[in-house]
């Protein structure tokens, strides 16, 4: 499994394991100590984020990453999903920190740097299936009796 998709699974999983506490928290809490749902509702974006963007989205990313084709065998520059990756991590981060500073949904900077991170990986996707499809083609022609 190439680096990345390493660093974005484990990315992932520090994701998992807090916004499943908050899950969890956010079920019993008001079963529990009645007085605290309140107090508890008010930290549901957080345990949304985490669990969307910061858990799959960032799986997502790392699996995308080390299982899509290769075009003749090596990954092109992975500088654009990196930068994505990144963007993605630092735009949880942010949402997180804007709604524990706001006690709501926080503003639009983390949903924006996760937008421009999710375009970034997107760009080297394209690029790696449009050189896949490229070499494919190229391949499938080489092929004798091969009518295509």
């Amino acid at each position: 499994m190439p680096r990345l998709s390493r660093w974005l699974v484990r990315a992932s999983l520090v994701c998992l394991v807090p916004g499943a506490w908050l899950g969890a928290a956010l079920l019993a809490g008001p079963v529990v100590v009645p007085a605290s749902s309140g107090a508890l509702l008010r930290l549901l974006p957080i345990h949304v984020e985490l669990l969307v963007v910061g858990w799959q989205v960032q799986l997502a990313l790392g699996v995308a990453f080390w299982i899509l084709p290769r075009a003749g065998g090596k990954r092109p520059a992975a500088g654009p999903a990196a930068l994505g990756g990144v963007l993605v991590a630092a735009g949880v981060i942010v949402s997180v920190a804007g709604v524990l500073a706001s006690g709501g949904w926080g503003g639009s900077t983390g949903p924006a740097l996760e937008t421009i991170g999710a375009a970034a990986f997107g760009g080297h996707v394209v690029v790696r299936l449009r050189r896949w499809r490229r070499l494919d083609a190229e391949r499938r022609r080489g092929v004798p009796g091969n009518p295509g």
